[in-house]
């Protein structure tokens, strides 16, 4: 039997942050191309959206979603997702359009998870005469998470009576039921070579850019790829298609050209999913966002607009500029960090905060989450949650604290590793 919330505990919408679905940019290249296979590859359960960083994967399902008869659902995932309760609970929020939905009550299982995800889409698919399609954005964030993929791999067959999944990313994550459909050709996916813009297409980008300069000669440049074209057309330089020339591209033609005050402000914004005008005028001032807002006009490609208040970073820069926030100011990034996981923290997701500290935060902040939060965790049975943050911890920070030891102890008993639980001790 389904569980299901009832209508007075039922979240309402609140879309935002990493559920939104991204607005089309203001200099919209049209590309009925692109729109036109995503929407013939719908109809088989998922369909996927797979190229490198900078080919327009969200752009372009954002703009078939405009022109499908579906009941649209986004949830954007980094690397908060690989632990299997963060993703249940980033699924749930984006299913409600809701970022302060409850989180599962419990994760002892992976079926407790997947009664809380088919709660979900239960309660969405009874308030819509639509079928559901449901976008999942980074989903290469999954690639080394067994438990978040089972979980994916249950969600797609559970959604599959009529409702659809895109999976949107630089790489597909090994799924072996969807990876032979892929085979056989029962599930399309849609790569690079079909990303890339065509003649006609960077033609349209001169067009919408007010750019002049030689169609055939920025094709040949770039090849079609559409971040090295927009690039490009907005006066940069950019050597070359692969992950490591959009880094040089990143570092030369963009963070080398951002004022001293404005990268103060990126450094302790790129650690945020989203960045919300609110929150930039009470943290930075009232002509914040009007600066931050101009410098990126000239670069909207490099940014998701989510509303005329909000907008997310491409993910490649996020990370760019948090890797050298931690490299350049290691204290204020810390105190940055800490920040962060406070608000996360309030907002009940504990399992969000531990997770985005085991991969960027301190081992002292990663302790300090486990001493607060951990038997509340062992509680709700967030057990392989617990290994993966344990594991982080070096032996001279357990030995100082008597409770993380039992804790851990604690851990490794459930999860069946009495040697592991004895030496814990």
């Amino acid at each position: 039997m389904t569980a299901t919330l009832t209508t007075s505990t039922r979240p309402r919408a609140n879309p935002g942050g990493r559920i939104a679905v991204p607005r089309l940019p203001r200099r919209l290249v049209p590309r009925p191309r692109v729109v036109g296979r995503i929407q013939e590859a719908i109809g088989n359960g998922v369909i996927g959206v797979i190229a490198p960083a900078g080919y327009g994967k969200s752009t372009a399902v954002a703009l078939a979603l405009e022109e499908v008869d579906y009941e649209p659902r986004w949830v954007s995932l980094d690397a908060t997702a690989h632990a299997p309760e963060a993703l249940a609970h980033q699924l749930g929020c984006a299913l409600y359009r809701n970022r302060l939905a409850p989180p599962p009550p419990t994760a002892l299982r992976l079926s407790d998870l997947q009664a809380y995800i088919g709660a979900a889409v239960h309660d969405v698919a009874a308030s819509t005469p639509r079928p559901i399609l449901l976008v999942i954005d980074n989903v290469h964030e999954l690639a080394d998470s067994h438990e978040s993929l089972q979980l994916l791999s249950w969600l797609i067959d559970a959604m599959s009576d009529g409702h659809e999944v895109v999976l949107v990313g630089r790489e597909l994550p090994f799924l072996p039921s969807i990876n032979e459909r892929v085979a056989t050709g029962e599930v399309t996916v849609i790569d690079a070579t079909v990303l890339a813009l065509s003649a006609d297409e960077v033609r349209a980008a001169i067009e919408v850019t007010g750019a002049g300069a030689d169609p055939r000669q920025v094709l040949e440049q770039t090849g079609g790829w559409p971040v090295g074209v927009m690039a490009t057309l907005a006066g940069d330089a950019i050597p070359g298609v692969s992950p490591a020339d959009f880094h040089r591209y990143l570092a030369s033609e963009v963070w080398a050209r951002v004022p001293a005050d404005l990268r103060q402000m990126l450094h302790r914004l790129a650690l945020q999913p989203s960045i919300e005008r609110s929150f930039v005028e009470i943290e930075f001032g009232l002509r914040a966002w009007r600066d931050l807002v101009a410098w990126l006009s000239r670069r909207d490609f490099l940014c998701e607009h989510l509303s005329p208040r909000e907008f997310r970073l491409n993910p490649l820069l996020r990370q760019f500029i948090a890797d050298d926030f931690a490299s350049t100011d290691p204290e204020g990034f810390q105190a940055a960090m800490d920040a962060v996981l406070s608000s996360l923290t309030r907002a009940g997701r504990c399992v969000e905060a531990l997770e985005l500290a085991r991969v960027q935060g301190t081992e002292l902040q990663l302790a300090d989450l486990l001493t607060r939060y951990g038997h509340h965790l062992i509680i709700r049975g967030s057990f392989s949650l617990l290994k993966e943050a344990f594991a982080a911890l070096g032996h001279a920070t357990l030995e100082r604290s008597p409770l993380l030891h039992a804790l851990k102890a604690r851990v490794e008993a459930h999860i069946g590793d009495p040697e592991e639980a004895l030496l814990a001790r």
